[in-house]
């Protein structure tokens, strides 16, 4: 398995998710992710939770979508007790284009007459530093009572991979080899970015950025947009045993770079651009 971290605040990799097993609540791995980029994490609550189960408005993201949850028909699903039609989908809209995020749906249980059943009660909140979407529900098991190994209960997930505000929250996706990020309002504090330099670096090194080294320069070719996802390629070798690799992407607008921020004596400031070399890609 490839180590990486990123230094900008998102320190994980996502690897190809595995559903739940049938006869089992339905859980983040059941989502089938539809938007790039967008990641989802299963958020454990305390129980019992009563503020859990007055989800809030639907809220409207960095880029001005409404974003909400959608009840589908036409999705009919017959495990042995009359067919059921349980699909939700995560939408979003502003106005002209309608896009689908993530959906999930009921499905059958490994044996008898049973069906595991997700419902989804709505969203719960939207982060909007760091681009995270908060959605609420309960699974339930719906059938013969036999073949159902649980009971109704209670879940909060978490949606990563929003555009956020500030900062470049990368993510790493281990099948496609690729570190990507959805461009933010405004990249790194500034108004825009000009274009982004994506460095990495051995773990060993984290720190002392003047050890970084180029792995895609000056992109995309002109200037991006706010919500624009944009990734790059990950051509490295895997890393030995014991060994692992950081990224860390900078953002250029108007002649000055920004890579993140640093904590000193608990006062927050910018890296020191000075310390990022020139960036030259990997060959």
């Amino acid at each position: 398995m490839r180590n990486v971290l990123f230094p900008l605040l998102v320190l994980a990799v996502f690897l190809p998710a595995v559903a739940s097993e049938p006869g089992q609540p339905i859980d983040c791995s059941d989502w089938v992710i539809v938007k790039p980029g967008i990641t989802c994490r299963d958020i454990p609550i305390p129980t019992p939770a009563p503020w859990y189960s007055r989800p809030g408005a639907n809220p409207a993201d960095n880029e001005n979508f409404l974003i909400g949850i959608v009840s589908v028909r036409g999705f009919p699903l017959d495990c042995g007790f009359g067919p059921i039609e349980q699909r939700y989908e995560l939408r979003r809209f502003n106005g002209v284009n309608d896009e689908l995020v993530a959906y999930v749906q009921a499905r059958c249980g490994p044996s008898g007459s049973a069906a595991d059943t997700p419902n989804v009660e709505g969203i719960f909140g939207f982060t909007y530093n760091n681009g995270f979407l908060y959605v609420v529900g309960t699974d339930e098991c719906w059938g013969d009572g036999v073949s159902c190994a649980y009971t109704a209960q209670s879940w909060l997930i978490r949606f990563e991979g929003f555009t956020t505000e500030l900062d470049v929250l990368q993510t790493f996706t281990s099948q496609a080899r690729q570190v990507g990020f959805h461009v933010p309002v405004m990249p790194e504090g500034m108004a825009a970015a000009d274009h982004f330099d994506t460095y990495w670096g051995d773990l060993s090194a984290v720190g002392n950025w003047s050890q970084a080294h180029g792995l895609q320069c000056h992109y995309p070719d002109s200037p991006p947009t706010r919500g624009d996802y944009l990734t790059v390629a990950d051509t490295l070798p895997t890393p030995q045993p014991g060994h692992g690799y950081y990224y860390v992407t900078a953002a250029t607008y108007q002649g000055q770079t920004r890579y993140g921020r640093k904590t000193t004596n608990r006062t927050l400031s910018g890296r020191d651009p000075a310390q990022l070399p020139a960036c030259s890609p990997l060959r």
